[in-house]
């Protein structure tokens, strides 16, 4: 809450507090930029089911419901963006955070080689990391409007740690695998200060287990807005959300991998 609360507070002071300085600023024009770098934070809301088997036994089970992973939580959100030609632009966008609670379990559950017997404390750490790289082509480039089709691959990685140690039990699995993505992406500038952004892509990998190590889905959504209150900087709020549900098949993770979240993020970006 403090974190939310200290971005609000920056993001009102910059947007608000210095109105002289946006009327008077001589920005970069939207879309004329070559360069911009964010860095940001977010506060979501998060949920996972997750199954690690052994042999093809193994036990389904919530973060939250079963492992007390708070649904609120807070992350880091970076991105880049390369625009080298008027309708071609490269991106690449980083998100990460951490969840973890420690819990008595009230059934038991077997995760990997391990089952963890009724009543016992389990002291769970998910560490996640979000990594989409794309490419877009606007194939409607205006003074105020810009309609791209973007394609790219969303690299997720995973590593789940839980332990009880009052039973010396202990279980380790990761996950590092790329996901095709294709999308639209549509901005629309209200003025050299204001634009308006939505984004969306996702994809269906069916038949991909034994190229990717994975089979199933991901989407993607998102709306933002962006204040441009001086030559080179913007502030801007935007709301995200995303999903991944896929039947993972490495030796280091042989199960099921489902994950939701969406919330706001505030961030800062600068622009070249």
């Amino acid at each position: 809450m403090r974190l939310r609360a200290a971005v609000l507070s920056v993001i009102f002071i910059i947007s608000f507090g210095l109105p002289g300085t946006a009327q008077s600023a001589d920005v970069v024009g939207p879309g004329e930029e070559r360069l911009t770098l964010a860095l940001g934070g977010f506060l979501t809301g998060f949920d996972a089911d997750l199954r690690i088997d052994n042999n093809g036994v193994g036990t389904r089970f919530n973060l939250k419901d079963d492992l007390g992973v708070e649904r609120e939580q807070t992350g880091i959100w970076a991105g880049a963006e390369w625009r080298f030609s008027r309708r071609n632009r490269i991106a690449v966008n980083y998100t990460r955070f951490t969840p973890s609670a420690t819990r008595t379990v009230t059934r038991s559950i077997q995760i990997g080689e391990v089952i963890y017997p009724v009543s016992g404390t389990l002291s769970t750490k998910l560490h996640m990391e979000i990594l989409p790289i794309t490419y877009s082509f606007s194939f409607i480039k205006r003074e105020s409007n810009e309609l791209a089709v973007t394609i790219g691959a969303n690299w997720n990685r995973m590593n789940f740690d839980t332990a009880a140690p009052d039973f010396d039990l202990e279980t380790n699995a990761d996950a590092d695998f790329p996901l095709p993505l294709a999308g639209l992406r549509y901005d629309h500038h209200f003025s050299q200060h204001w634009s308006l952004g939505l984004q969306a892509s996702g994809f269906k990998l069916r038949v991909g287990q034994g190229t990717f190590d994975v089979k199933g889905d991901l989407w993607n959504a998102r709306a933002q807005i962006e204040y441009r209150f001086a030559r080179h900087f913007a502030a801007l709020a935007a709301v995200d959300a995303f999903s991944l549900d896929v039947d993972a098949n490495k030796s280091s993770w042989l199960g099921s991998i489902n994950y939701r979240f969406w919330g706001p993020q505030l961030y800062l970006k600068a622009r070249f």
